[in-house]
């Protein structure tokens, strides 16, 4: 599998867009299996890519799969997430886990880990290497 990501710390840029064009031209017509994790506490590509519907449902539901489920059990100390729950999105042709505005409360936690990593604590080893982890379970994906 190979990966993209998009980061700039510059705002207005287009980083969301671009990165929903690009998935939905490798999906639509380079005919790629693409799954979008939009990890940004702003939810700008999750809320690109569905519609507004779909965007209220998925917040209005607590037990929604979204990137905040991937990270909540480490930050309480269960390890990994048992399994990941993309949602489909048919009009970009992509698998999505969407973002959640909960992230931003992480953030301090996921800064302090990384710090702990370096220190050799395993927790702060884990949430280093919570995105590799990810992507080994989707293996499906192009």
């Amino acid at each position: 599998m190979q990966s993209i990501a998009f980061f700039n710390n510059k705002g207005g840029v287009g980083k969301t867009t671009l990165l929903c064009n690009v998935a939905a031209y490798l999906a639509l017509e380079r005919k790629k299996k693409v799954l979008v994790v939009d990890a940004d506490p702003q939810c700008n590509a999750t809320q690109l890519l569905l519609d507004d519907w779909d965007v209220y449902e998925l917040y209005e539901d607590s037990k929604s799969f979204t990137v905040h489920s991937i990270i909540h059990p480490l930050s309480i100390g269960k390890g990994y997430a048992d399994s990941i729950k993309p949602q489909k999105v048919l009009d970009y042709g992509v698998d999505l886990i969407p973002g959640d505005p909960r992230l931003a409360l992480k953030e301090d936690l996921l800064s302090k880990d990384w710090q702990d990593a370096i220190g050799g604590e395993i927790r702060g080893l884990r949430t280093s290497f919570l995105f590799s982890e990810l992507l080994e379970r989707c293996g499906k994906y192009d």
